[in-house]
């Protein structure tokens, strides 16, 4: 409770400082960010497991990989 008290301290000092449209781009730029943070991690990892032979590994032994 007391972290969505300091979230909404911050929100409401943002639109006090910069305003609405403000808040919306930062808002915007946050989910951006995230989605191509987590594309860039996932396709490292996947990478990496290529790399080291894991994938072959588990395709050897029979199981099915689901990259989804």
């Amino acid at each position: 409770m007391n972290s969505l008290v300091e979230d909404l301290k911050q929100i409401f000092a943002i639109i006090k400082r910069f305003g609405i449209s403000q808040l919306a781009k930062i808002v915007f730029m946050n989910k951006s960010l995230k989605a191509y943070s987590r594309g860039y991690a996932v396709s490292r990892v996947i990478g990496s497991l290529i790399d080291v032979g894991f994938i072959d590994y588990l395709m050897s032994n029979g199981r099915k990989i689901n990259l989804r």
